[in-house]
């Protein structure tokens, strides 16, 4: 069927279909390959995250996708007044079927120049790049990492313009794996997934604290997978005293991993976060009663009933930016590393309305949940 828009009724068509050779299929193939990229080395990545900060973890409300960002704090008189994205790990919209997720209209906030590690190439984890209002930066007006390998020709329009607006694309390779520091006392770890599927074989992120002069272990790590299952991640990633994760796949079945490739919660730390990124109305049925149980077995604490009545609960270790069965919008989250944000935070990114340097006039995506 064809349609003219998202309303047509659609009319039947045929299409017929050939083998191409020699010019004609290199130049088809090149229209699918970003093999002109660069592949990041260690100091390219430095270079990359040199301005982030990871004072908080953000991951914000765009419905059925991904959009979860490193946040530096700015600070008055020692209390916290505005949250900036420093960088993303995926930026994404929900694909048209979904769209009835989202809150609208989704603008993502550019304005600090944060760059974006996209963990993979689909829609509901990259689309959100655009969403800003008339005039703003947006996602082209920053460096990407993006993972190596085919992409269709929409996303293929994506790389070159951003590279057109005179920024970089890195294209990270499969068996890659680079760690740099950031402006904040901790690193990032990137790594490639071992699967052979997009979501497997995606970008997994990890942040972690670095040892400071009268500080004592544990030193802990954010863990943002992407749609990545925990069996295709190194297991190193899974072993560390985690502060927080966002859970792959939007709650999805973990395929083939079970219960035990899920990363124990940790033993030693009573603060810790276990983030659900999904869409209220999603017709995937994210998150599955099997994710929700297998985290809960491996020590994630979850409120009871099936997954997930309520959120931010009182003695439980679960935020989610929806809530199956109950209210549409719960807005996003926000996770610290030892313990909640600061109450005295006001508790949405770059507030609507306030003045410069607290705030911002352009972005729509709240972190009120903490």
């Amino acid at each position: 069927m064809l349609y003219q828009s998202i309303i047509d009724t659609g009319v039947p068509v045929a299409f017929a279909a050939k083998t191409v050779v020699g010019k004609t299929a290199k130049a088809l193939t090149n229209l699918s390959s970003i093999s002109g990229c660069t592949v990041p080395s260690s100091s390219d990545l430095q270079s990359f995250v040199a301005s982030a900060r990871a004072d908080y973890l953000g991951a914000f409300d765009v419905g059925q996708a991904n959009a979860v960002a490193l946040c530096r704090v700015d600070w008055s008189k020692q209390r916290p007044r505005a949250v900036w994205p420093s960088l993303y790990v995926d930026a994404g919209l929900p694909i048209q079927s979904q769209l009835h997720t989202a809150p609208m209209p989704i603008t993502l906030c550019f304005g600090q120049s944060p760059n974006v590690i996209l963990t993979h190439w689909h829609d509901d984890h990259v689309n959100g790049y655009r969403c800003v209002p008339a005039g703003s930066l947006s996602g082209l007006d920053v460096d990407w990492i993006v993972p190596d390998g085919g992409v269709t020709v929409h996303q293929k329009t994506i790389v070159t313009s951003i590279i057109g607006n005179g920024r970089k694309v890195y294209r990270f390779a499969a068996g890659q794996t680079l760690t740099a520091g950031l402006h904040s006392h901790h690193t990032i770890t990137l790594v490639r997934g071992s699967g052979s599927q997009p979501n497997t074989h995606g970008i997994v992120a990890q942040v972690t604290q670095v040892p400071q002069v009268g500080t004592a272990p544990p030193y802990r790590s954010w863990l943002i997978a992407g749609d990545c299952d925990y069996r295709y991640m190194p297991p190193l990633l899974l072993t560390a005293d985690l502060a927080a994760m966002v859970v792959p796949h939007h709650g999805g079945n973990l395929k083939g991993s079970g219960g035990t490739g899920v990363p124990a919660a940790s033993m030693t730390s009573t603060y810790k976060r276990l983030i659900y990124s999904f869409g209220h109305g999603n017709s995937y049925g994210h998150p599955t009663a099997g994710c929700y149980s297998s985290h809960h077995l491996a020590g994630w604490v979850h409120p009871p009933g099936v997954p997930p009545l309520t959120t931010s609960a009182s003695g439980y270790d679960v935020l989610t930016t929806a809530v199956v069965g109950g209210p549409a919008r719960l807005s996003g989250a926000l996770v610290g590393w030892h313990q909640p944000p600061s109450q005295h935070f006001a508790k949405c990114v770059l507030p609507l309305g306030a003045a410069p340097p607290y705030g911002c006039m352009t972005c729509s995506c709240a972190l009120d949940q903490i």
